[in-house]
């Protein structure tokens, strides 16, 4: 793994944590066992206990702090849309 971006947490109750990231893996998407020793750490940890985990081989957006031309980020071919109240921005 090179890079963990859009990193979110949150509340889902009084006794629930919820965390979402990309995470960018130049050698491919993890397996199985790799994303459940993930879950298993955020719990164990943080605990957090409810891990959703997006794999990428490229960077969909421009690190924080990295200007768009030195950017190694490349455009997605499709977008999903959502909403919600937070922008996207560093």
């Amino acid at each position: 793994m090179s890079r963990v971006h859009d990193l979110h947490t949150w509340a889902m109750g009084t006794s629930q944590t919820a965390l979402t990231a990309h995470l960018v893996m130049p050698q491919g998407h993890a397996d199985d066992a790799f994303l459940q020793d993930a879950m298993e750490k955020m719990h164990d940890q943080f605990e957090i206990t409810h891990v959703t985990l997006q794999v990428m081989k490229e960077p969909f957006t421009t690190p924080c702090g990295e200007s768009p031309e030195n950017a190694t980020a490349v455009k997605p071919t499709a977008v999903v849309a959502h909403e919600h109240g937070h922008s996207h921005a560093c």
